[in-house]
């Protein structure tokens, strides 16, 4: 007597299908009265980011179903214009009108006396003595190579 027999399972069958279209019709009516009201704009807007949202989700979960992406991006009404450039350089770079009364340039450092800024003003010894070295090396190169000339 525990033991359902064919046609209990063919009975409970088309109940889940009945409640099932039940449940779908009432969804249906949800979402147009939710999107179908021309008043509610901002709803509407609210309503498709989170179902975009929830969409991503679940896609990033692997658990959404994959939708085709539009790969055609023409727009039927997309008109084009043809623009006519005259001048290619912006009148701020052409340097023709001076947009500032400021005629030098604007420091970076705010204090100009501090050490590091006279320091770095100065430059590094080491880096003298190696320039000093490599202006000898190319000295001597050019020296071989006039050894020909008439000098």
């Amino acid at each position: 007597t525990g033991v359902l027999g064919e046609h209990d399972e063919e009975h409970l069958a088309e109940d889940s299908s009945k409640s099932m279209q039940a449940r779908e019709e009432k969804m249906k009516k949800h979402f147009e009265r939710q999107h179908g009201r021309k008043g509610n704009i901002r709803q509407t807007q609210i309503n498709t980011d989170q179902d975009a949202w929830e969409t991503t989700r679940l896609a990033q979960a692997g658990l959404g179903g994959r939708r085709e992406i539009a790969s055609s991006f023409e727009v039927e009404d997309e008109k084009r214009v043809a623009v006519m450039v005259r001048e290619l350089k912006p009148p701020f770079l052409s340097g023709r009108i001076a947009f500032t009364r400021q005629a030098e340039m604007v420091s970076v450092v705010k204090d100009p006396t501090s050490d590091l800024v006279t320091l770095a003003k100065r430059g590094s010894n080491s880096l003298k003595v190696l320039r000093q070295q490599e202006d000898k090396t190319k000295n001597r190169q050019r020296f071989w190579e006039l050894k020909g000339t008439a000098m």
